[in-house]
């Protein structure tokens, strides 16, 4: 809860985010919604073919726990960085909530970049994204083969 301040600069100056060590962004922004009704929509999405795509909060916490079962099998843990390099489909949020459930960072990359670039980037050992400096510590990248061989937005 904010702190009360008689101006916003005092707000601002005294302002402090205190995040617990065991919280999990995906506990809240999903287990809780699935847990209280997973029948409900969490992502509506319009795809390209002009198909609307509804997803349940239970459909979104199970095929995030899915991926993130599958990046644990490929040793991601606590503390690595993943790049998600994928159309803004609900596949984009699966695997954001995967990273967060596992502790891990996820770097998303815009699917409109050349992938030949983008890999340029993530090969050398300083990648900069944003004001964000990655030293070597990318783990994996998670993509859309579809998207790529069809050199355009599948979702």
């Amino acid at each position: 809860m904010l702190q009360t301040a008689k101006t916003y600069d005092e707000l601002y100056r005294n302002f402090r985010w205190v995040i617990p060590p065991d919280y999990n962004i995906g506990v809240d922004v999903c287990d809780r919604w699935a847990a209280a009704d997973p029948a409900r929509i969490a992502i509506v999405h319009l795809r390209a073919d002009g198909r609307t795509e509804e997803v349940t909060f239970g459909a979104l916490k199970e095929q995030s726990d899915r991926l993130a079962n599958v990046l644990r099998a490929h040793e991601v843990q606590k503390g690595d960085t993943v790049t998600i390099y994928l159309p803004m489909t609900p596949e984009a949020a699966y695997a954001m909530l995967a990273c967060a459930r596992l502790g891990a960072g996820a770097v998303c990359l815009l699917s409109g970049g050349a992938a030949g670039v983008i890999g340029e980037h993530l090969d050398v050992p300083h990648t900069l994204v944003g004001n964000l400096v990655l030293e070597g510590l990318l783990r994996l990248a998670v993509t859309d083969r579809a998207f790529h061989a069809a050199g355009k937005n599948s979702g």
